[in-house]
């Protein structure tokens, strides 16, 4: 043999790299996009309405003037 020939490197096999860290990544971002996704969906399609009972008085009016002793019809509409 002659030492003046220059030795070719020695070919190393690339170790695989795992792939759980890019799977467990991809499937966190999802489940996030998911809870994001579904708390947007209850915050926009449940109406405040039927969370609570609404009552609307119609008469009298706010500042209506009122004698003391006078009887007074209230007319008010309830929904739940």
């Amino acid at each position: 043999m002659n030492a003046n020939y220059a030795q070719a490197p020695a070919y190393r096999i690339p170790k695989k790299r795992s792939k759980l860290p890019i799977f467990v990544a991809i499937l966190g971002t999802l489940c996030a996009f998911a809870a994001v996704l579904t708390l947007a969906g209850y915050y926009f399609f449940v109406p405040e309405e039927t969370t609570r009972p609404v009552v609307l008085i119609r008469e009298p009016q706010n500042g209506d003037p009122l004698q003391l002793g006078e009887r007074v019809t209230v007319h008010a509409i309830a929904r739940d």
